[in-house]
């Protein structure tokens, strides 16, 4: 090897020592993966996101080793409001499917990113970024926007679980797309996306009997111990609707579950 090689191999961070890594990006590319590193100065690069080697990434940052991220073909976004005095009520319908997706594939959605918590789940052999955004219902589109579009994910594979007022109790109504209906949760997403073609499945809370009643109050109420067992089969319906959707399209999920 010249000087020269050795020189323009060391400045882009593949020296003799760092085998390893390059075995690491080399095996990433292997998956299709794509490079995210960013040039830093004339010797570098800086890592902006590692999802297979996290615990490499900051010595391969200091290295300045241009390491490689596998794309995510879908986002999967299921809406609530952070914090245990949250976590059963109408608005959280989203959130429990989460958990119920999380506890069927063994994984956890804890790892915090996004302005959300994240984990990954593969549908239809397509690798799938599940997000539980953590900035309370109506800033939900900051998320989307930010897990979206880091990994350049198009609005049509945006797919947002959420519950619906005005339907009954249980019941899914699954969409190419729409209005927001007036959830603003949906809303938010609509205007940071700008553009209200996402798919979505909506889950029925039911409304309130009285029409005094206040809707913020209702989304934010508990479910009751009667409603327990509808809710559950429509959280497990609501998840068995995200995989057809992902996996077979919008049409096939609204055969089946509308």
């Amino acid at each position: 090897m010249t000087r020269e090689n050795l020189a323009v191999r060391q400045r882009n961070g593949y020296r003799n020592s760092d085998k390893s890594y390059r075995a690491a990006a080399r095996s990433n590319r292997e998956r299709g993966g794509r490079k995210i590193g960013l040039p830093i100065g004339k010797n570098g690069y800086i890592i902006l996101e590692d999802d297979y080697f996290v615990s490499a990434a900051g010595e391969a940052a200091r290295k300045g080793i241009l390491m490689f991220a596998s794309n995510f073909q879908w986002l999967l976004v299921c809406l609530g409001n952070p914090g245990k005095e949250y976590e059963t009520t109408r608005h959280n319908i989203g959130f429990m499917a989460a958990d119920e997706l999380a506890r069927r594939e063994g994984v956890k959605f804890n790892k915090l990113r996004y302005r959300a918590l994240t984990g990954e789940i593969r549908a239809g052999g397509q690798r799938v970024l599940v997000v539980k955004p953590q900035t309370y219902m109506n800033l939900s589109g900051e998320s989307v926007k930010l897990a979206g579009g880091f990994y350049k994910i198009p609005p049509e594979r945006v797919l947002v679980i959420s519950d619906d007022v005005a339907l009954p109790l249980g019941k899914l109504r699954i969409r190419a797309g729409g209005s927001a209906g007036g959830h603003n949760g949906l809303k938010n997403i609509i205007a940071h996306l700008g553009t209200d073609q996402f798919p979505r499945i909506r889950v029925g809370v039911g409304a309130p009997e009285h029409p005094e009643h206040e809707m913020i109050d209702w989304v934010i109420g508990h479910f009751t111990s009667k409603e327990k067992k509808t809710v559950d089969e429509a959280v497990g319906r609501a998840v068995d609707a995200a995989l057809c959707v992902i996996e077979k399209g919008v049409q096939e999920a609204q055969n089946r579950f509308n």
